[in-house]
């Protein structure tokens, strides 16, 4: 906990600038729906930069200001952690930043909110997915109805609009954005909404000034012979239909089910692999989360997705896979089996909760189990309800229909 305090009524900070970096919080997923479990606590600071921490708990970083008479935080930078709490972070009443927000590059759990703007506040990522710009967040007070969007331009690219989590295109009007579009969605409950940039290959925008360089797809369909030793069939998509209808969504996960490659980009080649990933069984199929859907300059459809296998050469680091069918599968359940039925396949069981976001968690369910279930809850990691009331996981690798 870090709280600049101050006299009650100044605008002063109470700390000028504060930098936590490179720090383990203990292991507390036991206990991770306990609202007083917090990893980082801090207020009243001017400058505040919270970076490479491995941060568990219920909330990775809680801002704050004393009995909320005091100064709010002025700058937060919150980078490069890896986040397992309940919200990654989450500002408090009267203490959101006032000089701004960078929240980038953080690995976060299947369960984690990136973000929980608090009672009297939402908040939009907007995610460019192009390697170079930063992700923006917007902290927007509730009753907010209009906010600007960022504008996107990337060099070789057409920007394709802006896309939400379930992969549907969000309407906006010149450069607004209106929120009631998001009604009942999770901005309403005070917890971020993502969008991501779509990017359609073809020069159709002028080059960015003194930007980093960007390989520039072409707009030719002409499938070309891939020099990697896993030959993939697939057929060139078209910009009029970017993004196969079967994909899985962006945020969402997937597993490998036939043999393949990470690469450096999505233009395969021996040359730009990062690693090779054999057939594995069921439940030791490498895993994947989707971050981008991209292109090669045939036109093959990609997956831009971050490594999630500890043990791998390229754990948590970025790269392209194909997204040719039958090479992958979303790694959740997102219906219902015909019997409603599922057992129980993983080696150590699973635990079944309370709560669909599996938290107070209760017993464990040994391995070959069968399980009633009655309904499911969809998102990009799905549950099961069980006969009981209790929520299991509908990740592949833990379960298989009956």
């Amino acid at each position: 906990m870090a709280i600049g305090n101050v006299p009650v009524g100044t605008t002063a900070y109470g700390v000028g600038s504060l930098k936590i970096e490179n720090n383990k919080v203990n292991d507390y997923t036991t206990t991770r729906s306990i609202s007083n479990v917090h990893a980082i606590i801090a207020g009243n600071v001017e400058n505040l930069q919270i970076a490479n921490n491995e941060l568990d708990g219920y909330v990775g970083l809680r801002t704050t200001n004393y009995q909320g008479g005091q100064s709010p935080l002025g700058s937060v930078s919150f980078t490069k952690n890896v986040v397992d709490a309940t919200h990654g972070v989450m500002f408090g009443k009267n203490a959101l930043p006032g000089n701004g927000i960078e929240i980038s590059d953080n690995t976060v759990g299947p369960n984690t909110d990136l973000i929980k703007p608090g009672a009297d506040a939402a908040s939009i990522i907007f995610k460019f997915s192009d390697g170079i710009t930063k992700d923006d967040i917007r902290v927007i007070p509730k009753g907010t109805n209009v906010i600007s969007v960022p504008s996107a331009q990337r060099k070789g690219y057409q920007f394709g609009g802006w896309y939400n989590e379930s992969g549907q295109k969000v309407a906006v009007n010149g450069n607004q954005l209106n929120l009631s579009q998001f009604k009942n969605s999770k901005a309403e409950e005070g917890i971020d909404e993502v969008l991501t940039a779509s990017w359609i290959p073809g020069m159709t925008v002028p080059p960015i000034t003194n930007s980093p360089e960007v390989t520039a797809p072409t707009t030719s369909t002409t499938p070309t012979t891939s020099t990697s030793p896993n030959t993939e069939t697939e057929k060139p998509t078209t910009s009029k239909n970017p993004v196969p209808r079967r994909a899985i969504k962006m945020g969402g996960y997937l597993y490998l089910t036939k043999g393949t490659s990470l690469y450096r980009s999505a233009d395969f080649s021996n040359g730009n692999r990062l690693s090779k990933f054999t057939k594995q069984s069921r439940t030791k199929r490498p895993v994947f989360k989707v971050l981008a859907h991209a292109f090669s300059k045939a036109g093959n459809f990609r997956y831009k997705v971050v490594d999630q296998n500890q043990g791998s050469k390229t754990y948590k680091k970025t790269g392209y896979v194909t997204g040719a069918s039958g090479y992958s599968s979303n790694l959740y359940y997102t219906t219902m089996p015909q019997s409603k039925r599922i057992q129980v396949i993983n080696a150590k069981g699973i635990y079944q909760y309370k709560n669909a976001n599996l938290t107070n968690r209760r017993d464990r369910i040994a391995k070959g189990k069968t399980l009633r279930i009655k309904k499911v809850t969809t998102g990009n990691a799905t549950r099961y309800q069980l006969a009981n009331g209790n929520y299991i996981s509908a990740n592949k690798q833990l379960v298989i229909w009956k």
